[in-house]
């Protein structure tokens, strides 16, 4: 409630001078909301102004999707309307594709893991786990098409006696079916420094929004383990 002070007139009566007069809150606020209104429509504006309809929303929608050309006829599905606000015109990507060690994720919550700050390392702490790590490479559309050339790895192996195995995969977003193995690659022997290792013999290369396209690999039980980062080479040709 809000309240005020005033002089009480009864003061004669032997009742004190100064009392309290409140109002509930609601309805002050529904009063001060009131001329808020009245004053914002009193230069004779329409509401729509201030509250767009759908179709004034859907045309500054329009105006700000990159890609040319992108519209939503009556009754169009949004899945596919989504596929196409998201398309960006032909050289609007660099490749490679830069996927640091910090997109990476454990399979499990329990997964055991350590990622540096300094060294910007994913790293194992000596148990097996298993991890993931997103790529979100341009998809092919009708005016161009993307074609995924190399994987490649910077990855840290310090550990003679395991190596690490990394795997491109892409999965069919509708379907239930096996997810595609596109490219593998496998660290090797034990160094001190950073492994640069790479595939360029990659299947099912060609992008399209149809599937999803992620990396997985496990960490044995062991220390000296680690990764840095994934660079995907690829290319963008008109058709």
């Amino acid at each position: 409630m809000i309240c005020r002070k005033y002089v009480n007139p009864y003061r004669d009566e032997g009742v004190s001078e100064m009392g309290r007069k409140c109002k509930r809150l609601p309805e002050v606020i529904l009063f001060v909301v009131a001329i808020l209104v009245s004053n914002v429509w009193a230069d004779g504006s329409e509401p729509s102004k201030f509250f767009p309809s759908n179709e004034a929303f859907m045309a500054s929608l329009d105006e700000k999707v990159s890609a040319p050309d992108v519209t939503l006829p009556e009754g169009a599905d949004l899945l596919e309307y989504s596929r196409q606000a998201v398309q960006l015109a032909p050289g609007a990507y660099s490749t490679p594709l830069i996927i640091p060690a910090s997109d990476a994720s454990p399979d499990s919550a329990i997964s055991p893991y350590f990622f540096s700050f300094l060294r910007g390392q994913y790293s194992a702490t000596g148990s097996s786990a298993c991890h993931m790590a997103p790529a979100y490479l341009p998809f092919s559309t009708g005016a161009s098409s993307v074609t995924v050339d190399n994987f490649f790895i910077f990855a840290y192996d310090n550990n003679g006696g395991v190596d690490t195995t990394y795997n491109l995969w892409r999965k069919a977003t509708l379907s239930q079916a096996s997810p595609q193995l596109m490219a593998t690659v496998s660290t090797t022997g034990a160094l001190s420094s950073i492994q640069v290792l790479g595939d360029t013999s990659v299947e099912n290369a060609l992008v399209t929004s149809d599937f999803a396209y992620y990396i997985t690999w496990c960490f044995s039980s062991a220390e000296l383990l680690g990764i840095q980062g994934f660079w995907i080479y690829y290319t963008t040709a008109s058709n």
